[in-house]
């Protein structure tokens, strides 16, 4: 039996829904955590998972850099081949670099199989947006059956022919179909460079050097079939004869007396033949003071060839004249190739020249023109070296172009983009603009405008009106004291000077003049910020005004500069349409007729802007009216007897 107090203390423990958990026995106690890390394989997986994700959806930016470099290496391949593929005409080149070519070849054609994966991926443009979905990429390569043809032939395996017959190498020549590549790799390193004519001229160069090579390599294949002599240094094909080891003396040539043949200075060019008369007594003389540059044939023979094409295709110089119909046919095709394409090269060459001297002769047009302008009107002497040496400052620094003509053949947004770049990071350091959005600034750095000044120029001097702030792009500005000739302060790049003449304060114990003189120690690029500009700008930001007047009032009174009631405070700021009337109260009649044309012409453009919407609604509510009537009319009768039975119920 169990007691009756013990079974009701059996009972409650059993009952498992009467067990409670006081919360106060978890104060203050520290739970042991448990970290589950993952095993090595579970690691793997998730990198292997990644790893072929990105390699299933990865793209390639048409415009990116590593899309150039990739086209720089297909570019190595593609003029590699044209180099290679027709030297193992030569025996020496053949037999001891052949297997050297294999590797290579099989190199740059893996190099043009990869070029076909990563053109699958290049991203173009649709409807002026960039396409980046990986499907759309592959089949937008597979509708270009032009380009996609030319990477499969050049890839075709003919170099396992050359196992069978190693003197077949021309088969190479199916490679030459890749020069797409190379000519869009051209393309976008003329839109990348900075020297575009001398990329220019190192290109024609390249052309210049592959025409030669080709042509030299032809003449010598052609040498072979016709049959290459040894003795003649007439013949028109190549000769062994016509190209000897280069010779050079072992004694002080025009020093030693021993090392100086005694010839008739009248035989030297030998028009006469009469050198043959003691040709034997010359090779005597020499016998023992020289000593041979031994060379293979490989170096002579393509030395040879080398300059019968150059020589050939250029139409200069002389050649053994052809004496076969076949040699004819050589010499005509080469001539009327040379006349062709050389004369393009040369073309192009000219062209080259020209832009390079056209910005030449229009910098002396212009300098000849002041010149002239200032000897013309008498100008003093010391003026003319300070006007010349500034406009040779600004040729030098390429600073004669106009930059806001330049600038609006892009779009508006990419000015901005530009103009924020430059001035941005000045502007926003500078304390009137403290706490102003994004949004204005973008606005403001659009009406910053550049100047030059050289050496010992004023850009303001005391007492004038302030209507501008100055920032230093380049060069170095002196403060300066007029009644004491004093240097009060030093500016250097970056430094800003004037910001609270671009908004009127009330109160400002400075006035509106100019207290110091601000001078040019050098020649100085300064961007300067119109006050005038700012003011028209703050018409649509309301708010950035405020904000502008209270940092200003703050800038002023912590300087003491700004009037204060009896206690030391700062006066109330007057409302925004007060401050505009103080700043047309202190403008010339000529600023506010300027002003005044700048809101007529604003107020134009609002109003042409109105009547095109005006007159494009009444056209497409004149089209809706139209619309009704006819639908009216086609279906009048129908409109009439549902009317009287609407009337009738």
């Amino acid at each position: 039996m169990i007691p009756e107090e013990e079974s009701d203390d059996y009972e409650e423990i059993e009952d498992p829904t009467n067990f409670v958990v006081d919360d106060k026995y978890f104060e203050n106690v520290e739970l042991d955590s448990y970290d589950v890390y993952p095993t090595g394989w579970t690691i793997f997986k998730e990198l292997a998972e990644d790893f072929s994700h990105r390699l299933l959806y990865f793209y390639i930016p048409f415009n990116s850099k590593y899309y150039y470099l990739w086209s720089f290496l297909v570019s190595i391949g593609v003029l590699y081949n044209m180099f290679a593929m027709v030297i193992f005409i030569f025996d020496d080149i053949k037999s001891q670099y052949f297997w050297n070519w294999i590797v290579m070849n099989i190199f740059f054609d893996f190099i043009f199989l990869v070029d076909i994966f990563v053109q699958t991926r290049l991203t173009y443009l649709h409807e002026g947006e960039e396409v980046k979905n990986t499907i759309k990429l592959r089949k937008n390569y597979f509708l270009q059956r032009l380009k996609v043809a030319n990477d499969i032939i050049c890839l075709l395996p003919l170099d396992f022919f050359l196992f069978y017959d190693d003197s077949i190498s021309l088969l190479r020549t199916i490679r030459i179909i890749k020069v797409l590549r190379l000519i869009d790799f051209v393309q976008r390193t003329q839109q990348r460079t900075t020297f575009p004519r001398a990329f220019k001229i190192i290109l024609l160069a390249v052309s210049c050097i592959v025409l030669f090579h080709w042509n030299a390599c032809v003449y010598f294949l052609f040498s072979i079939f016709e049959g290459i002599t040894e003795e003649s240094q007439t013949e028109f094909g190549f000769s062994y004869y016509k190209v000897f080891e280069p010779v050079f003396p072992n004694c002080e040539a025009y020093v030693d007396e021993n090392c100086w043949y005694a010839e008739d200075s009248d035989h030297t060019l030998d028009l006469d033949d009469v050198r043959d008369s003691y040709k034997m007594d010359l090779v005597n003389y020499w016998k023992n003071k020289h000593y041979r540059w031994s060379t293979g044939n490989f170096s002579r023979e393509y030395s040879m060839s080398v300059y019968w094409s150059s020589l050939t295709i250029t139409t200069c110089g002389q050649q053994p004249w052809p004496s076969t119909s076949s040699q004819n046919a050589l010499e005509v095709c080469d001539t009327l190739i040379g006349v062709l394409v050389f004369a393009t090269i040369i073309g192009s060459v000219g062209s080259v020249v020209t832009q390079m001297s056209q910005t030449v002769n229009e910098f002396r047009q212009m300098m000849d023109g002041i010149k002239f302008y200032m000897k013309y009107r008498e100008v003093h002497s010391a003026i003319q070296e300070r006007a010349l040496s500034c406009f040779m400052y600004l040729m030098a620094h390429n600073q004669l172009d106009d930059e806001e003509c330049i600038l609006s053949l892009l779009p508006p947004r990419l000015q901005g983009n530009i103009a924020a770049n430059l001035h941005m990071e000045t502007l926003q350091k500078v304390q009137i603009f403290a706490l102003c959005e994004s949004r204005f600034m973008h606005e403001v750095v659009l009406l910053v405008k550049q100047q030059v000044f050289s050496p010992n120029d004023y850009l303001c001097r005391k007492n004038e009106k302030a209507k501008e702030m100055f920032i230093i792009k380049k060069g170095k500005l002196r403060v300066i004291d007029d009644d004491t000739g004093q240097e009060l302060d030093e500016l250097n790049e970056g430094a800003t000077f004037g910001e609270l003449a671009i908004v009127h304060v009330k109160g400002n114990l400075l006035g509106t003049r100019r207290c110091v003189s601000l001078q040019s120690v050098g020649y100085s690029d300064i961007y300067v910020l119109y006050r005038d500009d700012v003011t028209r700008l703050l018409q649509e930001f309301p708010q950035e005004y405020k904000t502008i007047v209270n940092n200003a009032r703050n800038m002023l009174h912590s300087r003491g500069l700004l009037e204060t009631t009896e206690l030391g405070e700062m006066c109330d700021p007057d409302d925004h349409e007060e401050a505009e009337d103080m700043i047309l109260e202190e403008m010339s009649v000529v600023e506010q007729l300027t002003r005044l044309n700048g809101i007529i012409d604003d107020l134009n453009a609002n109003l042409s802007e109105m009547i095109v919407s005006f007159s494009t609604s009444c056209i497409y509510y004149k089209q809706k009216v139209t619309c009704l009537e006819n639908t009216f009319n086609q279906h009048r009768h129908r409109i009439r007897r549902d009317y009287q039975r609407g009337g009738l119920n």
